[in-house]
């Protein structure tokens, strides 16, 4: 349910494993990369630690400092190949690597606030030859119920050899829960949760070979972004590949 926020007066942090199946955050692990099952060539990257251990010197609240560069990937095959770059900063604010997350800070308690944009970036040989099929995943922290801002989900821009082209995601699951606390929004008490999303998007049929491409997503102020995860593969998915959705 989204509501409007009175008062914020308690947070129980107790992070319960909803889906264990499918999870990929771990409470007292953290983000645990889980890449789906893709057939023919392929390359897979995840991100595990988006923290200021991991990635120093990318600035401090509320967020509006400059990263140094980007955020490579950690882990897979192609750990290192691409990068996790800060677009814009939100509402006096953005995100940076804190102790636990990427945080999108911000000094405002309210509701689905813009608290910055991030894009995972692929070019050269970061980009799979013949890339028909894009999976991207993430695990991410609820503030005041929301994740993503305004609900919308990633959205892929490609670059080929012919032009630039939009592409939406054709399958979205949203495929475990972390129970983490809850929120008083509206006179009631609401649940919070870290989300586990899962997004596939269809190039086949584009013009040109890929030479780059850009997945772009906007969360909202105070949402925790604890992992990422990016698949490529050579063969077109008619049908989804991700994990059962929870619901």
């Amino acid at each position: 349910m989204k509501t409007t926020p009175l008062t914020l007066v308690k947070v129980t942090i107790a992070a319960t494993l909803l889906h264990a199946a499918q999870a990929e955050y771990v409470d007292g692990v953290g983000s645990v990369y889980t890449p789906v099952a893709l057939a023919g060539n392929t390359f897979s990257e995840g991100w595990e630690a988006l923290t200021s251990t991991a990635y120093p010197g990318n600035g401090s609240f509320p967020g509006t400092g400059a990263w140094t560069g980007a955020l490579l990937s950690q882990t897979g095959g192609n750990a290192g190949d691409n990068g996790l770059v800060k677009l814009a900063n939100g509402f006096a604010g953005g995100p940076y690597p804190a102790s636990g997350s990427i945080y999108f800070g911000g000094v405002l308690n309210m509701p689905n606030v813009d608290g910055g944009e991030l894009a995972v970036q692929a070019s050269g040989t970061g980009v799979l030859d013949d890339v028909k099929t894009v999976v991207f995943q993430a695990d991410i922290g609820e503030a005041w119920t929301y994740d993503f801002l305004n609900g919308d989900a990633p959205v892929l821009y490609v670059t080929t050899t012919v032009g630039s082209y939009e592409v939406e995601a054709d399958h979205t699951s949203l495929y475990a829960q972390v129970d983490n606390g809850e929120v008083y929004m509206n006179f009631q008490w609401e649940d919070l949760f870290i989300n586990s999303w899962a997004f596939q998007y269809d190039l086949d049929g584009l013009p040109g070979d890929v030479t780059s491409f850009s997945i772009e997503f906007k969360a909202v102020q105070h949402a925790q972004l604890y992992g990422i995860g990016l698949q490529q593969s050579d063969v077109a998915e008619s049908e989804s590949v991700l994990p059962e959705n929870v619901d």
